[in-house]
């Protein structure tokens, strides 16, 4: 990521994103990844697709609940689709 923003920057000038933002999408990643881990390391051996389905899930559902308690506009947009989809 560093190396493709690097060169971006050369080519086409500034790019990127303001640091709280990243700092949040980090901070909500590695929640979901805490709690998907604990998950891989709480179930027993299973088929792949199985496993892949109980790790993710509860990685999606703690990263877009820490980026709706992080006020990330994208997570709350989200929602709100969804529920325009449901109507």
């Amino acid at each position: 990521m560093l190396l493709l923003r690097r060169t971006l920057n050369a080519r086409i000038g500034r790019t990127g994103l303001p640091a709280d933002y990243v700092i949040k999408l980090w901070t909500a990643a590695l929640a979901g990844a805490a709690a998907a881990w604990a998950v891989k390391l709480a179930v027993p051996a299973a088929h792949p697709v199985v496993m892949a389905a109980l790790v993710l899930t509860p990685y999606g559902a703690v990263f877009l609940a820490a980026t709706l308690a992080l006020r990330v506009p994208e997570a709350s947009d989200a929602i709100r689709r969804v529920g325009r989809l449901q109507s």
